[in-house]
């Protein structure tokens, strides 16, 4: 039995193909036109048979391609992406939550909208698939493209949690969650609550106010709140970059507000900032303030009333729970949108922006 190498075989093959253009130029493109349309129609033949729908067979093979491939990379600080989770029970009565997260998502990342049903849904339960269509539809009448899903739980809080921890599939999981902020006084309990179980599976948290829909002038301003010794900067700052990457929004301008409560500490914490920004080729204006009689809460509300959109970091603790849902009611009643952020993701998963803390 005479082995051949593969490579002996292709030369010999190119060499044919040569040979046949040399002696009709037209004969050898409608040759390999005719073995290219062979090829087609045997492959969908192969993919009908698969799977019912040649589109889909394709789909699935990228797909499948594309997440092996996914799998098999690790996530490093630099392919970093994030890959979002926004609950919502109503789509569009929280459209402004669902543009804010596909702003967010759309040129870098993947969102997923889910919807939350429990048993005492009954009419609703058997037509989960419906349901996920129709907000597919309402997202495209409205511009818009997310993946959505309807999962079912047996309590709401516990459903965001276990939907949230195991969200997503090999090279895909879910790193950040974003919530609205609940109406009721218990409701903004549970949350915080929740918040500070996810925390401790390394999911981002984002919650999110918006008042109103954007303005839809060029010149938008983005502030950014960090207090300079944790690594919500980072997550805030990546996020508002993001937000500068969609077309309405390129020519927002970027705002690094920070406190201090020496005049050295300012001096120090305002090279720092301006440092790592360059580092990282974000363009922002970065100002630091001195602590006053005035409260932190105080300066920030009157500084960023005007602003387009705030971030600004979330505690982890859960100590005052009173206190703390009094303060975030406050800011969300003085300013037009505003994002709670919190970096709980791997040191090294995240971009570390602003280095060491201070």
């Amino acid at each position: 039995k005479i082995h051949v190498p593969w490579f002996v075989s292709l030369i010999g093959a190119l060499a044919a193909m040569l040979v046949m253009w040399l002696i009709n130029p037209l004969a050898f493109a409608f040759a390999i036109g005719l073995e290219g349309l062979i090829l087609i129609y045997l492959l969908n033949r192969k993919m009908e048979q698969q799977w019912g729908d040649a589109a889909t067979g394709v789909w699935m093979h990228l797909s499948r391609f594309a997440l092996l491939r996914l799998n098999a990379k690790k996530i490093t600080e630099r392919n970093w992406r994030p890959i979002i989770l926004l609950f919502v029970h109503n789509l569009k009565e929280r459209m402004n939550l669902v543009r804010f997260a596909v702003m967010l998502g759309q040129n870098s990342g993947v969102l997923t909208i889910s919807r939350l049903l429990t048993p005492e849904d009954k009419d609703e339960l058997p037509n989960r698939n419906e349901i996920a269509f129709k907000m597919q539809r309402d997202l495209a009448s409205a511009g818009m493209q997310a993946l959505t899903e309807v999962n079912v739980v047996n309590d709401l809080k516990r459903g965001i949690y276990n939907v949230s921890t195991s969200h997503g599939t090999a090279g895909m999981k879910t790193n950040t969650v974003l919530f609205g902020w609940s109406s009721d006084q218990k409701g903004k309990k549970e949350e915080l609550q929740l918040i500070n179980d996810l925390a401790a599976t390394g999911k981002n948290i984002v919650v999110l106010s918006i008042k109103k829909a954007f303005s839809r002038k060029a010149n938008k301003i983005i502030d950014i709140w960090w207090g300079g010794r944790d690594s919500n900067g980072d997550l805030m700052l990546l996020l508002a970059y993001l937000i500068q990457l969609n077309n309405k929004w390129k020519k927002s301008s970027i705002n690094i507000i920070s406190v201090a409560n020496t005049k050295e500490e300012m001096r120090h914490l305002q090279q720092h900032i301006k440092f790592s920004i360059k580092e990282a080729r974000i363009q922002a204006t970065v100002e630091v303030i001195l602590k006053n009689e005035k409260k932190v809460l105080s300066r920030l509300l009157e500084k960023s009333k005007n602003s387009d959109l705030v971030f600004t970091g979330l505690a982890r603790h859960l100590e005052d729970i009173p206190n703390r849902i009094k303060n975030i009611d406050q800011i969300i009643k003085s300013l037009n949108a505003v994002a709670f952020v919190q970096n709980n993701g791997m040191n090294w998963e995240l971009p570390n922006i602003f280095g060491q803390e201070i």
